[in-house]
This record gives C-alpha cells, structure tokens and sequence, in this order.
C-alpha cells in the first residue's frame, strides 16, 4: 500500500512538474525577446536602413514590425517560413493582435524603440484599422553597371573617382530636397558640426528646388552610429537633423539595440576609399567630372556654380 501511494505522489509530483515546465515554455514563445530568425525580405530591409522589432507569435504566427523612413509596416510570417502577409492580425472575436503586441513590446522596451516613427517627439503609434500601404518611392531603381557605362566609353577604365561614384551610387542614402535639379552625394556624421553647417547651407538651395543632397549617414563612433541609423530609418530625416544640430538632442535620441547594417556598409565604403574624416561630398561637375571634396566647402556657391553649369 506505503509502495502504492509513494508512486501516485511521484507520478502526481512529475505532473506538477511537467506542468510547470509547459507553462513556462509558453511564457517564453509568446516573449517578443525570444526572436526566431529573421526572415529574409526582413533582413534585406534591414541591410537598407530600415529597422526591425519582434512582436511576439500567435496562433503560428511570428510577427514583425518593420520601421522604414519612419513608417511602421507590419509582417506575419508562418513557422516554416513558407508564406508571409502584411498588415494587421485580428484575432477570431475581432480584437485586434497588433496592438496588444505593440504594447507589450512598448512595456519591454520602452518608447526610445518607437522615436523614429511619426513626428519628431511623438509617441503615438498605435496602427490604424487597416493595414498600410507598401513604401513607394518614385525614384526608379539605381542600375551601377549602367552609370559607369554612361560615364566611360566601355573602351576605358574607369577612374578612382569614377570608382567611388559608382559605389555610392549602390550606398544606403536618404534624399534632403527630393525634387532638386541637381545632385549631390554627402557623408555626413550627425554629431560633426562640419556637416551640420554644410547641411544648413545647402538648405536654401534645397528648399528652392536647386539640389538634392543624397546623404549617406555613418558613424565614427557607437554612438554618433545610433543616430545615424536613426536618420536613415526615422521619419523627417532632414528635419531630425538640423533640429538636432540646432540643439534638439530628443531629435536623434536613438535606443541602443538599434540596427547599424545600413550605416556601417556606408562606413565601408568610405573607408575603403581611404577617407576618414566628414563631411566627404562628392558630385558630377556640369563637364561630367567626378569631383571629390574632402571636408565642407569654403565656399559652397562656387561648388553649386560647378554643379550647375554645363
């Protein structure tokens, strides 16, 4: 009888157990901590600029919200990572699982995560009822064999210059003036006051629609790299920017588990070309010269001058 009994109480103890364990391995599935691996169109989007936050599972499903020029995109993607849907995910009684998910996240990591999104200060980013429109740009796709064809007869090799241009061409740049006539390419670090005067005095010309500045955000240390990132994923990037350099430090107030990717691909391109300093800008001379400048200009009309004359 004692033999009987001492096997029911471990058999009723193993269950308690057991039944701890499942409970816990429950608690962990649903924590957006523990991250499954990234699908790829996600990791591809990330590699651009683009940010990227774990919303947790439900029902099979791993969910991800995608952060691009401050536009919250969100992504569910099956176990096996056959198919992937965008947009918002109901549950059987019409609640809405986005939500609840975004508020966990928002518990966890507090609302540094969720800066880049909206307006500069703003906090709100509950989605709407309906899912979001894909990013569209209106830029066509940049093709680098064809530019270094336009810019060289095939029967030549292209120069260093050339070389360079071509590479940042393929760089994760975002756009200051999108409209503007002519072009520019700029790396920019956000905490070198050189670039910070640079931007504000090409902004004339921006606003008016004479140029385009494609700024290519790196970092030279960890945490000038953060803000960097920031830029390229946030919403406003231009405006982030010069309220930053004016003194706004909530402008650029990136959380530390932020993705570099993008910007330390920006970092090596500049580095392999033998350049560690900021601002770097480069540009195609109204004659197709590919022109260099190491530093800010002393004179930024008399670079405008050499852009705009043909």
């Amino acid at each position: 009888m004692k033999v009987i009994l001492m096997k029911h109480l471990l058999f009723t103890l193993a269950m308690i157990v057991f039944a701890s364990i499942s409970v816990s391995a429950q608690t962990l599935k649903q924590t957006p901590s523990q991250r499954p691996e990234l699908p790829k169109p996600l990791a591809d989007a990330v590699a651009g600029g683009s940010q990227v936050m774990y919303l947790g599972e439900f029902e099979g499903l791993y969910g991800w919200s995608l952060i691009r020029q401050g536009r919250p995109e969100y992504f569910y993607v099956t176990k096996d990572g056959s198919a992937m849907v965008m947009g918002l995910l109901f549950d059987g009684a019409g609640e809405m699982i986005t939500n609840g998910q975004l508020a966990q996240l928002r518990a966890e990591k507090g609302d540094e995560m969720f800066a880049m999104t909206g307006k500069i200060g703003e906090k709100n980013t509950t989605p709407k009822s309906t899912a979001p429109k894909p990013q569209v740009t209106k830029e066509e796709p940049f093709d680098s064999n064809a530019l270094a064809t336009s810019i060289v007869s095939s029967y030549e090799p292209l120069t260093p210059a050339q070389e360079m241009f071509v590479d940042i061409r393929s760089a994760n740049w975002l756009t200051f003036g999108p409209n503007g006539k002519h072009e520019i390419f700029a790396f920019i670090d956000p905490d070198c006051q050189h670039c910070q005067r640079f931007i504000a005095e090409a902004k004339p010309l921006i606003d008016n629609g004479s140029l385009k500045v494609r700024a290519l955000p790196i970092g030279l240390d960890p945490v000038s790299e953060r803000k960097a990132a920031l830029m390229l994923a946030g919403s406003n990037p231009m405006d982030r920017f010069l309220r930053y350099a004016n003194g706004d430090e909530s402008a650029l107030s990136a959380p530390e588990g932020i993705s570099v990717t993008a910007v330390q691909k920006n970092k090596s391109i500049l580095l392999k070309w033998g350049f560690d300093v900021t601002p770097i800008i480069v540009y195609r001379a109204g004659t197709g010269e590919i022109r260099i400048i190491r530093g800010r200009p002393k004179d930024f009309d008399t670079v405008f001058r050499d852009i705009a004359t043909q």
